[in-house]
C-alpha cells in the first residue's frame, strides 16, 4: 500500500458532540483537502463500534460508503430519512451476525457528484458505441476533463484508506476492506473493485445505476461495462464477495434488463455463486428508505460470520 501523499492534509478532526451516539454508536468526523480532489475539502465520518475503545487488542474490517449524508443521519439526508446505517450495523454486530466493523462515510460532492461518481473508463467505452449517446446528459459526460472518478478513487486508495489504516485498528488487507454506494455509488463499487482489486475484496452496489441513460431500453452503457470487465478480468485477484441488487419502482425499474446481463457475464466468467449475490425487491423504489430497510442483507452477505 502506497504511503500517505504529502497533499493530504487533515484541516480538522472534530466529534460530533465529543461522541455522539446512536444507541452505542460512535462517530468521529474529519475534514481532508487533497490535490486528487483539487483541494476541495471533503467530510469522512467514521463510525466506530461501542467497544472500540475497551478491546485495544481487537483489530476491525473496514468498510468504505459513498454518499455520507445519506448513510447515518436522518437530519442530513436529503429526503429526511437515512440509510440507518449505525443501528443496523449495531444490531448485527449484537446479534453476533456480522464481523466487528469500522465504517467510514465519505460525503459527495454536492452538485458536482456525477463528476465524480461516473466511472471515467465507462464513459469513454460507450462513446465509442455512439457519438450521440449522451446528448443532452449532462457537459461532464461529453467532456474527460469534467470526470473526476479516478481522481476520487485514487484519494480513497492512496490518502484515505492509508490515514485510516494508520489512524485506527484495522485489518488493512482486502479481505477485510469493502466499499459500497447505491445508485451511482454502486456503479462506482463496482469500478473501484475493477480498479483497485488488490484493495478491495469486496463490493456492495445498491440499485446500481447501470444505464447512465434511464428512461428507454438501451443497454449500451451497460454492455459497455461488461467489455469493462472482461478486459480487467485477467488482472484481478481470485475474487471474494460481490453484492448486486435492484428494485422495480421508479429508477430502479430502468435496471430489470440491465442487471441480468451483469449476472450472466459473471457466471459466464465463472464467479463463485457463494460469492456472488444479486437479488431483485418487488415493489422497491430507488431511495434511502428502501436502501434502508434491506441493508442488514449485504452486511450479512459482505462481513457475516
Amino acid at each position: 500500500m502506497k504511503k500517505i501523499i504529502p497533499s493530504l492534509i487533515i484541516m480538522a478532526a472534530l466529534t460530533l458532540g465529543a461522541c455522539q451516539r446512536h444507541s452505542d454508536a460512535r462517530f468521529e468526523t474529519k475534514m481532508f483537502v487533497s490535490e486528487n480532489l483539487c483541494k476541495n475539502p471533503r467530510r469522512v465520518e467514521i463510525l466506530l463500534p461501542e467497544n472500540y475503545d475497551v478491546n485495544k487488542s481487537e483489530r476491525y474490517s473496514v468498510l468504505y460508503m459513498y454518499d455520507c449524508q445519506n448513510i447515518f443521519h436522518d437530519s442530513l439526508s436529503f429526503i429526511g430519512v437515512s440509510w440507518g446505517v449505525a443501528e443496523t450495523v449495531e444490531r448485527l454486530m449484537e446479534q453476533d451476525s456480522i464481523v466487528p466493523l469500522i465504517v467510514v462515510g465519505i460525503d459527495n460532492a454536492g452538485e458536482m457528484r456525477g463528476n465524480e461518481y461516473t466511472p471515467k473508463k465507462l464513459v469513454q467505452r460507450t462513446r465509442e458505441k455512439g457519438p450521440n449517446y449522451f446528448d443532452g446528459k449532462g457537459d461532464y459526460l461529453n467532456n474527460d476533463s469534467l470526470l473526476y472518478s479516478d481522481e476520487f478513487l485514487k484519494f480513497v486508495v492512496t490518502e484515505l484508506k492509508p490515514y485510516i489504516d494508520s489512524a485506527y485498528r484495522t485489518l488493512p488487507d482486502r479481505e477485510n476492506t469493502a466499499i459500497m454506494g447505491s445508485s451511482l455509488g454502486g456503479l462506482m463499487s463496482l469500478y473501484a473493485y475493477l480498479e483497485y482489486p488488490e484493495v478491495f475484496g469486496k463490493a456492495g452496489c445498491v440499485s446500481t445505476h447501470w444505464p447512465i441513460n434511464y428512461g428507454d431500453n438501451n443497454t449500451t452503457g451497460t454492455e459497455a461495462y461488461a467489455e469493462l470487465i472482461k478486459e480487467r478480468w485477467s488482472e484481478i485477484e481470485p475474487p471474494v464477495k460481490i453484492y448486486f441488487d435492484y428494485g422495480t419502482e421508479t429508477f430502479d425499474a430502468g435496471y430489470i434488463n440491465k442487471q441480468p446481463i451483469i449476472d450472466s457475464l459473471f457466471h459466464e466468467l465463472g464467479y463463485p455463486a457463494e460469492r456472488y449475490y444479486s437479488r431483485c425487491f418487488e415493489g422497491k423504489d430507488h431511495s434511502e428508505r428502501s436502501w434502508r430497510e434491506r441493508l442488514s442483507i449485504p452486511l450479512k452477505f459482505l462481513f457475516g460470520k
